[in-house]
C-alpha cells in the first residue's frame, strides 16, 4: 500500500520532476514546515525531522543542516506518516516497527520510483543515488524492493492506491500483464492520464452490462439466448475486454457448445457480436471479434418445425384436466410465438371482447390483436382469475409455465412424440390455411409483415370479429381434423398413469 500511495503523488499532483520536493508535497498536504533554526532554539532536537500530528499544531520541524540526501528522506518518510494515516486516531494501529517499515518504503518510491528506474534501465547504486539525489541506503533499499517485486519472481500486477477526500485509502487495480514492460506502460499512463488508462481495465462483465442496460432502454426483452451467452461467458467476465482475442472466444465455440444445435450456437454467436458492438461504441475496442467465430456445430437432425397431427391434437382434449395441456392448446389456438404468452399483461387481456393484445419480434407483430378462440376462452379465463392480482402483472408468471418444460412434460405423459414449442405456431398457421382463411387475416393473427401491397397495409383494417371468426372456424374436442374432409383413423391415446 505504501508503494502504491507514493506512486499516487505523482498523478495527484501532477509531479512531472524526477527530484520531488517531499516540503513542496507536505505543504500541500496541509502541513506546515518549520526549520530548527527559526524558532530560536539554543539546543537543537538531535532528529532531523519529526512530525507533530496535533490539530492546532500538524506541521514538520526540520533541521535545515542536516545532509541534504538524508534530510529529503526524512521529510518524505514524515510525508509518509501522513498520507498513511499513521497519526489519524480512527486508523487501525498498526505496531511502531511497522509504520516506521511502511513510511521507509513510501519513501524511497517517492523519491526513486522503481517503475522510472526501470524504464530509464539503471541498475546500480551509485546511478539512484546520481538520477534521483538519494541517500545510498534509499537507494540500496529501492534495488531490493525491486528484486522482490521484480518480474522474474512475481506475475506482472499493478495496483494503485490513493486517499478520497475523507482520507481514506482507496485501492486501483490497474491490471495484470504478460510482460514488465507491458506492466510498466500501464503504470505510467495511469499516472500521467488515469482517465484514459482507465478504459484498459473495462471488464467483459462491464460491457455486457452496458449492452443489457442498452437493450432494456429499447424495450428489448431479454430472452435465453441471452442467459446462455452470459453463462458461456462466464470465464472471461472478469477479464479486461480489451484482452479478450478471438482465440478465447473460438475456444468456447470449440470445446463448450456441447450438444447445441447451430441455430442455438448462432444465436451465441450474434449476441457475443453485439457485446463487441457495444464495446466499439463506448472505443474500448477496435475489432469484433464476436464476429469472427467460425462455428462447427452439428446441422439439426429433424426438420425445422413439425405440425401436430390431428390425432395429438384430439388426445390434447381429452386430456385438459392437466394445466400443462390447456397451455399447450392455448398455443395451438393462438398461434402466439412461444415467448409471447409470458409477455403477456393482465391489463392487455380483455375477456369481454374476447382478444389479448401482445407480440413481439417484428413491427408487425407487436402489441397485435389476438383473437380467442371460444374453445379455449375457458382456459384464458381461469389464468387471468388466477394470476390478475399476481406481483408480475402477467397473464403466465414465468419460473412455471416455460414453453419447452410444459411441452416436453405434458407430450411425454402422453406418449405423443416430441415436439418444440414452436410447432404449436407452425400448426396454426396450417390449420388457417387448410380451412381457407385468407392470407390477410393470418399474417395479422399471427403477426407477419403485409408485403407486396402498399394498398392493403395502408387501407385494410380488420376487425376483431373478422379474426374471432376465423380462429373459430378450427375444429376442437373430438371432432379434430387439419383440413377438411380429412380421413383419420379413430385410435386414441390414453392419458398414462
Amino acid at each position: 500500500m505504501a508503494t502504491g500511495l507514493a506512486w499516487s503523488m505523482y498523478s495527484r499532483y501532477e509531479l512531472t520532476d524526477a527530484l520531488v520536493d517531499p516540503k513542496r508535497l507536505l505543504r500541500l498536504e496541509g502541513v506546515d514546515c518549520v526549520s530548527y533554526q527559526t524558532m530560536g532554539l539554543d539546543d537543537l532536537p538531535r532528529a532531523d525531522a519529526y512530525y507533530d500530528p496535533r490539530p492546532d499544531i500538524n506541521a514538520v520541524f526540520y533541521n535545515e543542516d542536516a545532509q541534504f540526501e538524508r534530510l529529503r528522506f526524512t521529510l518524505a518518510h514524515e510525508l509518509g506518516h501522513k498520507v498513511l494515516g499513521h497519526h489519524d486516531i480512527y486508523a487501525v494501529t498498526l505496531p511502531r516497527i511497522e509504520q516506521e517499515r511502511e513510511a521507509n518504503a513510501f519513501a524511497a518510491e517517492l523519491l526513486a520510483p522503481s517503475p522510472l528506474i526501470h524504464l530509464i534501465g539503471i541498475t546500480s547504486v551509485d546511478e539512484i543515488c546520481a538520477a534521483f539525489d538519494v541517500s545510498q541506503l534509499c537507494a540500496e533499499a529501492v534495488l531490493k524492493r525491486m528484486y522482490f517485486f521484480s518480474p522474474e519472481r512475481w506475475p506482472h500486477h499493478v495496483d494503485m492506491f490513493r486517499q478520497d477526500e475523507e482520507g481514506r485509502v482507496i485501492r486501483k487495480t490497474i491490471g495484470t500483464f504478460t510482460t514488465a514492460k507491458e506492466a510498466l506502460l500501464a503504470l505510467s499512463e495511469y499516472c500521467v492520464n488515469p482517465s484514459v488508462a482507465d478504459s484498459r481495465l473495462i471488464t467483459v462483465r462491464q460491457v455486457w452490462d452496458l449492452l443489457i442496460e442498452d437493450l432494456k432502454r429499447r424495450n428489448v426483452m431479454i430472452t435465453s439466448p441471452y442467459k446462455m451467452t452470459e453463462k458461456k461467458l462466464a470465464g472471461l467476465m472478469n477479464a479486461p475486454i480489451r484482452d479478450v482475442r478471438l482465440a478465447h472466444l473460438q475456444r468456447i465455440f470449440d470445446e463448450d457448445m456441447g450438444d447445441l444445435k447451430k441455430s442455438t450456437v448462432s444465436q451465441i454467436k450474434s449476441k457475443i457480436s453485439m457485446l463487441f458492438k457495444m464495446a466499439i461504441k463506448n472505443d474500448y475496442v477496435d475489432k469484433n471479434y464476436g464476429a469472427m467465430v467460425v462455428i462447427n456445430a452439428t446441422e439439426e437432425s429433424d426438420p425445422l418445425h413439425r405440425p401436430y397431427t390431428s390425432d395429438e391434437i384430439e388426445t390434447l382434449w381429452m386430456n385438459t384436466d392437466d394445466y400443462r395441456v390447456r397451455i399447450i392448446l392455448i398455443y395451438l389456438y393462438t398461434g402466439l410465438r412461444s415467448s409471447e404468452l409470458l409477455s403477456i399483461k393482465i391489463t392487455d387481456v380483455h375477456l369481454k371482447e374476447r382478444y389479448l393484445v401482445g407480440g413481439m419480434k417484428t413491427k408487425a407483430g407487436k402489441n397485435r390483436i389476438i383473437p380467442i378462440a371460444d374453445c379455449i376462452m375457458p382456459f384464458i379465463r381461469e389464468l387471468y382469475d388466477k394470476n390478475k392480482f399476481n406481483r408480475s402483472g402477467r397473464l403466465c408468471p414465468k419460473g412455471t409455465m416455460w414453453p419447452r418444460y410444459i411441452t416436453d412434460a405434458a407430450l411425454k405423459n402422453l406418449g405423443i412424440d416430441r415436439h418444440t414449442p414452436h410447432d404449436t405456431r407452425h400448426t396454426f398457421i396450417t390449420w388457417l390455411t387448410n380451412y381457407g382463411v385468407s392470407e390477410k387475416i393470418i399474417k395479422t393473427i399471427v403477426g407477419h409483415s403485409q408485403t407486396g401491397d402498399v394498398t392493403k397495409d395502408v387501407y385494410t383494417h380488420l376487425v376483431t370479429d373478422q379474426l374471432l371468426e376465423a380462429v373459430n372456424k378450427l375444429p376442437h374436442t373430438d371432432n379434430i381434423k387439419l383440413f377438411p374432409g380429412e380421413k383419420k383413423s379413430c385410435t386414441m391415446v390414453v392419458q398414462r398413469a
